[in-house]
């Protein structure tokens, strides 16, 4: 089934590229926006290939020079989450292109060398269910098959926390919270710190976070506020669509990009349908799931009430 998927998403793909589909739609919406790619754990070689597919028709800049760089060309810029070692291998490909990405960091699990908790689980659909779940419980399930957030992971899953010095020399890095929870699903204390010490637990090694990612996309204005009240300057959601000059620059919208996929996948990804209609049928699945239907935001949960206290800050190492 996966394998005939894909084999569509390539011919879908493909036809855009031919038909003058793909030309149309950066003449219609894509010429005067950026679209933010978001990537987890791609090969050197899938890079290659898709920078040097976007370098034909789009300027490919850093997020930091993003609203700077806004003009009457298409606009790229490639983000990558969670801060996967496999990520290291990528320098020289980004090098050799002068693209500087961005790499959202789980902030936490790299001060640790831990493991992400959704390699822990057996299956992908009960990782998908476990995000469902309120966050207390989501680590009680996750204890019981032996997951803890700051156990070591062997052999080691994270860039070491020691190296990010050298992977400033080629990327710029953001947050992406402490140890990857679903926000929405946490209390308010632990959606603050989730939030706001990932702006500088990485400090120690001589890294200043500024910009921040929403795991897994789920966001409401609880969040934003949160996110604001920690002094990130961005955050970028996994909301499908591009980014003009006036674009909120805390819900930055992206475009989602498989690590496996070819150039005409990525031709598909880039008119956006994959992403929209996978960001319908999620929130048509919450909306479902939800009592009263209630209103959703970043397909979660609209949060009205003011975003609550930070809390006190402790030292850094008392966390």
């Amino acid at each position: 089934m996966a394998e005939f998927r894909d084999l569509t998403a390539s011919l879908l793909g493909r036809i855009c590229r031919l038909s003058g589909f793909s030309y149309l739609l950066r003449k219609a919406i894509w010429r005067n926006r950026a679209a933010i790619l978001l990537y987890h754990d791609p090969k050197p070689d899938v890079i290659d290939e898709h920078l040097s597919y976007l370098k034909k028709f789009a300027r490919i800049v850093c997020l930091p020079e993003l609203w700077d760089s806004f003009g009457h060309e298409p606009l790229a810029v490639i983000t990558i989450d969670d801060g996967a070692i496999g990520n290291l291998e990528l320098r020289k490909v980004f090098q050799r292109h002068c693209v500087r990405p961005m790499l959202y960091l789980c902030t936490g699990t790299i001060r640790f060398g831990a493991g992400f908790w959704w390699r822990s689980v057996p299956a992908r659909r009960e990782a998908e269910g476990l995000k469902e779940l309120e966050n207390t419980e989501r680590k009680k399930r996750l204890f019981a098959l032996g997951f803890e957030e700051q156990k070591k992971a062997l052999p080691p899953q994270v860039i070491p926390a020691d190296e990010l010095n050298g992977v400033l020399e080629w990327a710029d890095l953001g947050a992406h919270t402490r140890f990857h929870p679903i926000l929405t699903r946490c209390s308010d204390e632990e959606c603050a710190r989730e939030i706001s010490e990932s702006k500088d637990e990485l400090a120690p090694f001589g890294i200043t976070l500024g910009d921040f990612a929403y795991p897994n996309g789920d966001y409401s204005e609880r969040e934003i506020g949160l996110v604001k009240a920690a002094g990130f300057q961005s955050a970028r959601t996994c909301d499908p669509g591009w980014n003009g000059p006036e674009a909120d620059r805390f819900r930055l919208k992206c475009l989602m990009v498989d690590d496996q996929a070819s150039a005409d996948k990525l031709a598909l990804a880039l008119t956006g349908l994959p992403g929209l209609a996978k960001h319908l049928f999620d929130r048509a699945k919450r909306l479902s799931a939800s009592p009263g239907g209630e209103h959703k935001l970043g397909g979660t949960s609209k949060h009205e009430a003011k975003p609550p206290r930070l809390p006190q800050r402790q030292t850094k190492w008392e966390r």
